[in-house]
């Protein structure tokens, strides 16, 4: 068995891959709709906002990619997918945010979201599993 088509191997892969690419393109998203100021304000919370969404990611994407990657098919991934959209859904809920305001995250991580799924079919194809 050779150390790409390894379980361990394409998990790692799949988890990091999916993870970094996911927060990447929802942090590009969020920083093209909110720039940061050049002088913070006292009250404005936009680093805080895209920490949380680049952390949020890396987990969300990575979970998607790992998935990704196993499977190889986009059919296969959608559990993987409205899951990780009801964490977020209850995630606001929890954190009162508003309908406007929820709205705006899922505008967020959507492409975090796509991003991660397609890197890791991608993956998954350059990548196979060991036929044992």
């Amino acid at each position: 068995m050779s150390w790409k088509g390894s379980p361990l191997f394409r998990d790692f892969l799949g988890f990091l891959a999916g993870g970094v690419n996911a927060a990447m393109a929802s942090a590009l998203v969020f920083l093209a709709f909110h720039p940061p100021d050049a002088q913070p304000k006292r009250h404005n919370h936009t680093y805080q906002i895209l920490e949380m969404l680049v952390v949020g990611m890396l987990v969300c994407g990575g979970i998607i990619g790992r998935k990704g990657i196993k499977t190889g098919s986009f059919t296969d991934l959608l559990p993987s997918i409205f899951g990780v959209y009801i964490f977020l859904w209850f995630s606001c809920i929890l954190g009162r945010l508003e309908l406007g305001e929820i709205a705006a995250v899922f505008g967020w991580v959507t492409p975090g979201v796509l991003v991660s799924a397609v890197v890791s079919l991608l993956l998954s194809n350059w990548f196979p599993a060991d036929p044992d």
